[in-house]
């Protein structure tokens, strides 16, 4: 019995040597991610902003898409969604949802993926105050292929506000 357990520990002790003598493993390619085009831009108040949301599945194919970004309703008004040069082309609803500072919307792109970087489309907002930052987020978004989702890093864009000319 004594001899068992000298085998097995000697055994346990010889494998946490190797593993410490083992070749580190390479990492992980990154995430996918959900950004914006531009992080930082300003507007006039009344004016329109653009910002281009964009998807890059870092090796990771890609061919659908669920966003949910909130603004602050105080500094600015959704006013739509540009799909000019968009990589995707099914937008589901055809115009996004918005709520509350919250606008909900997924694409898919039929028989094709991506694992690279590619445009969703750009999100329209009027400036609506003259001064002060307003952030909009992507928390909560992700992606999916094939239906397996996959979660995605996210960011933000701050848009300072001016007071106009």
């Amino acid at each position: 019995m004594h001899i068992v357990k000298l085998i097995h520990h000697s055994f346990v002790s010889l494998v946490a040597m190797m593993s410490l003598l083992a070749p580190a493993t390479a990492h992980a390619a990154s995430s996918p991610s959900l950004f914006f085009e531009k992080a930082a831009l300003s507007a006039a108040k009344g004016s329109n902003v653009s910002l281009p949301l964009r998807v890059n599945g870092n090796g990771t194919n890609l061919n659908t898409v669920n966003v949910v970004a909130t603004y602050p309703i105080d500094q600015l008004t959704f006013v739509g969604l540009d799909k000019t040069g968009s990589f995707f082309d099914t937008f589901v609803p055809a115009s996004p949802k918005v709520e509350n500072g919250k606008i909900t919307f997924g694409v898919a792109s039929l028989g094709k993926t991506t694992d690279s970087d590619e445009l969703i489309g750009g999100l329209l907002f009027t400036a609506k105050a003259a001064s002060g930052v307003a952030k909009v987020s992507l928390n909560g978004s992700e992606a999916a292929n094939g239906g397996s989702t996959i979660a995605v890093d996210t960011s933000e864009a701050s848009i300072t506000l001016l007071a106009g000319s």
